[in-house]
């Protein structure tokens, strides 16, 4: 797993408080980047992480269309999450992105794509860092200390 994903990750987990599945591998160099459960809503989402630049022009609707119909879809992808109790057209789908222009975000409403960005996530997952955190979390320790260092650490200027 990449570390944007498991940024994402972290964020369904301690702010969302879903169940993630992460990198499942559908063959061929694919992968879903994290599959969640919203046991407070009895919803499955299947969540792509696309923080990079998108490799195709965002300004022709068609091709960042299809582009984002080959994140969620695709023989295999469908496969993998049937076995997995996910079928493919029920799930919520969510986009996260560092960045969405007007024409991103239209494309994403009418393929039914939430789209979320990546600062904004972050926002909320430093703010649920604040919060005591479980025994023995060092994963949420090291985010808690690199969001909130105590008052007596040095920090470069």
């Amino acid at each position: 797993m990449d570390a944007q994903t498991r940024v994402v990750s972290l964020y369904l987990n301690y702010v969302k408080h879903w169940l993630i599945g992460a990198d499942v591998s559908v063959g061929q160099g694919q992968d879903i980047a994290l599959l969640a459960f919203d046991s407070a809503n009895n919803r499955r989402h299947h969540v792509e992480v696309e923080i990079g630049r998108t490799p195709i022009d965002e300004k022709d609707p068609a091709a960042l269309g299809e582009w984002l119909k080959a994140r969620f879809s695709s023989p295999d992808r469908d496969q993998a999450l049937i076995q997995l109790g996910f079928a493919p057209r029920a799930n919520a789908r969510v986009l996260v992105s560092r960045h969405a222009s007007t024409t991103f975000r239209q494309v994403c409403a009418a393929q039914n794509v939430e789209l979320w960005l990546f600062a904004d996530l972050v926002a909320e997952l430093r703010l649920a860092f604040r919060n005591r955190l479980p025994p023995n979390d060092v994963e949420g320790r090291v985010f808690q200390l690199l969001f909130y260092p105590p008052k007596n650490a040095f920090v470069a200027g």
